[in-house]
């Protein structure tokens, strides 16, 4: 089973390493990308890959248009909060790489998790 991943954060400096992570994985692919400065562009070329195929998207709710089971997040504790609720509101798995976030912003993600 492959598990298919949408990525926020792609064109930050985790977000690269994890471009290539996913795409030496063979259990996992990179179905979709986001990132406001870098959107349009190819995610394995931003990642320094070469092209993918995944063009990045300027929004998470852009991204989550595209099918996949997990979200990775790694962006700023402002936007990862609204990410992860989002994407748990489209029925999506959420791993945050993000530190930054409160207690409350953790249990308001636990509640909509449940």
């Amino acid at each position: 089973m492959t598990i298919r991943i949408t990525l926020a954060g792609v064109s930050g400096w985790v977000g690269k390493a994890l471009v290539a992570a996913i795409q030496a994985a063979p259990d996992l692919e990179l179905v979709a990308a986001v990132s406001r400065g870098a959107a349009g562009k190819d995610a394995g070329e931003v990642a320094g890959l070469g092209p993918l195929g995944v063009i990045i998207s300027a929004s998470i709710a852009e991204a989550l248009k595209t099918p996949s089971d997990v979200l990775i997040d790694y962006t700023k504790p402002d936007a990862v909060k609204h990410h992860a609720l989002t994407a748990l509101a489209h029925g999506r798995h959420v791993v945050i790489g993000t530190s930054g976030l409160t207690g409350d912003d953790y249990a308001k993600i636990d509640v909509a998790a449940q």
